[in-house]
């Protein structure tokens, strides 16, 4: 239960995470290759789903807390930024050089005549949020699109032969939707941003930006702000995934209707004794439980702590 819990959150703060990183890799190597860009967002996000399942299966069987295990992955990232944002020698000489700047430091670091005041949603951040918001939407819709088509393409043999109606089949796949946007949105803010950095730096609109006196950070400013508007609205879409996922199951036959099978999932209540039950699946029309996890009472001062439990079924 407690794992459940911290990834509920951890899952939507990668969101913003993931943007710190994709800017601090567009700083460290401006003018990369689409290569690059594509082979660094998928080893970011994969790599922290991967310490996002294995701190999560760690945490299940007690060897380490719910919370280490959950937000772990998003501290290591954060170290990552602060490597990646250490600027290399020879960087800002390297960029201007391509860019044609012959002017001083001085000049080159002068604010524009307005007296450095960026007009807000002006010209700039028109223009940076067309390329973050086209690549996201593609990105968020796209991708779990394309999951749930593979899943489908999986599935749809061994639902058909147990006799689930094909319109069943596909009903029951557009409500596994969004369960796949949930998990797949942070990544789409990760591409949206190396992708719009990237062809940026490419193209030295980053060094034009520089040389007119505005700064990085009020650059990507926009893009900050939308990245914190996916946190909420990943838990929104948090909620709606637990919903459609019991309605895909009830669509697929994988189980009784809840009205009919009196079950409940992802509970935990604590027993009179002082033991912490955890249970993923319960249902009382067949006796039986899945994913059950018991935490002994907190021993007394001197008293060795009990063993926790765990168990697929019982």
């Amino acid at each position: 239960f407690a794992v459940e819990y911290h990834k509920k959150f951890a899952i939507p703060l990668s969101s913003f995470g993931f943007v710190l990183v994709a800017m601090a890799l567009a700083l460290k190597y401006p003018r990369s290759g689409i290569g690059l860009v594509i082979g660094g967002s998928l080893v970011i996000f994969l790599g922290f789903y991967v310490l996002l399942i294995g701190g999560e299966n760690l945490a299940n069987v007690g060897y380490i807390s719910a919370a280490t295990a959950m937000y772990a992955p998003l501290a290591l990232f954060t170290l990552i930024v602060r490597r990646l944002g250490q600027p290399r020698d020879g960087d800002v000489a390297h960029q201007r050089h391509r860019a044609g700047d012959r002017r001083g430091a001085a000049d080159a670091a002068a604010p524009p005549p307005s007296g450095g005041v960026v007009k807000l949603l002006g010209t700039l951040d028109r223009y940076v949020l067309k390329q973050w918001i086209g690549t996201f939407l593609l990105s968020a819709i796209g991708i779990p699109v394309v999951a749930v088509l593979i899943n489908l393409s999986e599935r749809f043999g061994p639902l058909t032969r147990r006799g689930v109606p094909v319109p069943d089949i596909l009903l029951g796949e557009l409500f596994f939707l969004p369960y796949q946007m949930t998990t797949l949105l942070p990544a789409a803010v990760l591409f949206a941003t190396v992708f719009t950095l990237n062809g940026m730096g490419r193209y030295s609109e980053l060094t034009a930006v520089k040389a007119g006196g505005i700064s990085f950070w009020r650059l990507i400013l926009p893009m900050l702000a939308l990245a914190t508007l996916a946190v909420p609205a990943n838990f929104a879409l948090q909620e709606m995934a637990a919903t459609s996922s019991s309605r895909q199951k009830e669509l697929h036959q994988e189980r009784a209707n809840a009205s009919t099978s009196l079950g409940r999932f992802n509970f935990a209540f604590t027993s009179t004794t002082g033991w912490t039950y955890a249970i993923h699946e319960l249902q009382r029309q067949e006796g039986g439980m899945l994913g059950i996890l018991l935490t002994p009472p907190t021993a007394a001062p001197g008293q060795h702590e009990g063993w926790i439990i765990s168990a697929d079924s019982a």
